[in-house]
């Protein structure tokens, strides 16, 4: 088997491997969400991270103690083999879960979780400049199609009380309408206003079921 000449970036005593080609931006902006996320909920015990990538989030949360159990999914196989390798790397397995999953179809329907996050892709449809630098994967959602299925679907995975925040991107069209639309099809709610940070270009949609 041929090794993988991984990067790093360390999240306390977590070093989280990754590929140039499966940064989405979870070491810049998505630490800023992370900084979010850390502001305005309470510490959970299981989390998720949805579209994870190497787990830029998940493995920021789980460093700083902000849950105690983590669960990682993604579609592509060069992800879920950098997750893995931190884990080999520190012992992880008892406490994180990752599953190689086309959106959540993969995943044990005995999963429950007390909160979601993520970093899904953020764009439509594909420009020219997605295409020719591959980013077609972990950036273009044709049509939202991964995020009406996520939307659909994500409700049978919640503990009770359990919630979903997910970052967005306005560089991608500001879409917080068609967002949503999903959540209301959904018998899901805001737990509060869809709001953006200028410097990120990006907002954040926090939600729940509706009680």
């Amino acid at each position: 088997m041929q090794q993988v000449d991984y990067k790093t970036v360390t999240y306390r005593d977590i070093d989280v491997c990754y590929l140039d080609d499966l940064d989405g931006g979870g070491p810049r902006f998505g630490q800023m969400f992370v900084e979010q996320v850390i502001e305005r909920s309470p510490r959970v015990e299981h989390l998720f991270e949805w579209c994870a990538g190497p787990g830029f989030i998940g493995f920021s949360l789980l460093a700083c103690g902000f849950c105690e159990r983590l669960t990682l999914a993604d579609v592509n196989p060069d992800a879920i083999a950098a997750v893995e390798e931190t884990l080999r790397r520190h012992d992880l397995t008892e406490r994180v879960a990752v599953h190689l999953s086309d959106n959540l179809k993969g995943i044990p329907r005995t999963e429950r979780w007390d909160m979601v996050v993520g970093n899904p892709p953020h764009f439509p449809e594909a420009l020219p400049r997605h295409v020719a630098d591959g980013f077609v994967l972990r950036s273009v959602d044709p049509g939202f199609r991964l995020h009406r299925e996520f939307y659909r679907e994500i409700g049978s995975f919640l503990n009770p009380g359990a919630t979903i925040m997910l970052v967005e991107s306005t560089v991608a069209g500001d879409h917080r309408a068609v967002f949503q639309e999903m959540l209301t099809e959904n018998a899901l709610e805001l737990v509060a206003p869809i709001w953006q940070i200028d410097t990120a270009r990006s907002y954040y949609v926090w939600s729940r079921p509706k009680r």
